[in-house]
């Protein structure tokens, strides 16, 4: 006689199984958070995201899509890995309420929602993407929302290659790095915002915002500088103040956006007939000041300013205006007409006033 008994092991296979994949993303949401930690801009976090999702996760393919606010409602891929046949490329994912926005991404965008499905093989939503998913043997997905300030960005989106990948303990995981995720998305858009803001402050405090040529405070620090070479080798420096005569009949008579043209087109009349060594800053208005280092002779001197007056005699050709607008030049030297920038700055100041007296278009 023989006994023998049977046990059914299933359900522990299964048990064993679900605790694989839960210590699997738990290691994942570890190795997430780590990235999200050491992260210093958004493309670089996100595609390390998707890799860890792949090679740390177990996923066959992750990706982060954003939401554009496009007519199609579209979703525009920011980062993938595991997407070794171009699949992304082809499927043309929107958020729109159509057949391409009512799979698991278009859905989790409109309804801030994670969306499952468990068989993609035979889940109508997933109809117009079952083919390309089949050819990557893709069987389950989850697209988990990346919400900042209440707003929907786009998915977090995770592919299996087995049906029913995705248990409840695996999905809170999933949404958590998700959030952690969103959260790190929304802090690092904050430090570029707010080093944004500041180089453009920076920018502002040194240049022209219409020209980018130096301001006054930043030609004075150049001025600073040359000085000091100039003392040590005993050099000459020349201040050339330029103020565009009857430019106020430009504004006047044709509005402040041709003046500004012509501005910009005075600007490279400058560069052309001035040395590269030299340093052209704007005032305000239609005023400029060109910090030379040298000639150190006076004929020389007053050779250059003849260039820079001749260079302004064509007119400048605004679309269909041809504008004449000549220029008065005002010289101060160091170190004979002033020591420092501001006495030098006022002394070539009057210079100019006195050429405008003379009858414009002089220096």
């Amino acid at each position: 006689q023989i006994i023998g008994t049977m046990q059914d092991v299933s359900h522990s296979k299964q048990t064993e199984h679900a605790l694989q994949r839960l210590n699997r993303d738990l290691r994942l949401l570890s190795d997430c958070n780590t990235a999200l930690v050491h992260a210093q801009d958004e493309p670089t976090l996100l595609r390390e995201i998707c890799r860890l999702s792949v090679e740390s996760g177990g996923y066959s393919l992750a990706w982060v899509g954003f939401a554009q606010q496009d007519e199609e409602r579209s979703v525009s891929v920011a980062a993938e890995c595991g997407d070794h046949s171009g699949y992304l490329a082809q499927v043309h994912i929107s958020w729109a309420d159509t057949a391409r926005g009512r799979g698991v991404v278009g859905t989790a965008i409109r309804t801030g929602q994670p969306c499952l499905v468990t068989d993609i093989p035979r889940d109508p939503r997933m109809q117009p993407w079952a083919a390309k998913a089949a050819e990557l043997a893709l069987q389950s997905c989850v697209a988990l929302p990346l919400i900042c300030d209440a707003r929907v960005l786009g998915t977090l989106t995770l592919y299996a290659r087995e049906p029913d990948a995705f248990d409840t303990n695996e999905l809170n995981l999933l949404m958590e790095l998700a959030n952690d995720l969103a959260y790190g998305i929304s802090a690092l858009r904050a430090r570029a915002e707010h080093a944004e803001v500041k180089a453009r402050v920076d920018f502002l405090s040194h240049y022209d915002p219409l020209t980018h040529l130096p301001n006054r405070l930043l030609l004075g620090d150049r001025f600073a500088h040359a000085a000091t070479v100039a003392r040590s080798e005993q050099r000459t420096l020349t201040l050339l103040y330029l103020d565009l005569d009857h430019f106020k009949h430009i504004n006047d008579s044709l509005g402040y956006a041709v003046g500004d043209q012509v501005l910009v087109l005075a600007v490279e009349r400058l560069r052309q007939c001035l040395p590269p060594s030299a340093t052209i800053s704007r005032m305000s208005g239609d005023e400029f000041v060109v910090l030379l280092t040298g000639p150190d002779d006076l004929a020389r001197i007053a050779g250059l300013a003849d260039t820079v007056s001749k260079a302004f005699n064509e007119p400048f050709q605004v679309g269909e205006h041809a504008l004449n607008a000549s220029c008065s030049i005002g010289i101060a030297l160091f170190p004979a007409d002033g020591d420092d920038f501001d006495t030098l700055f006022r002394h070539a100041h009057t210079a100019v006033n006195s050429a405008k007296e003379a009858g414009r278009n002089a220096y």
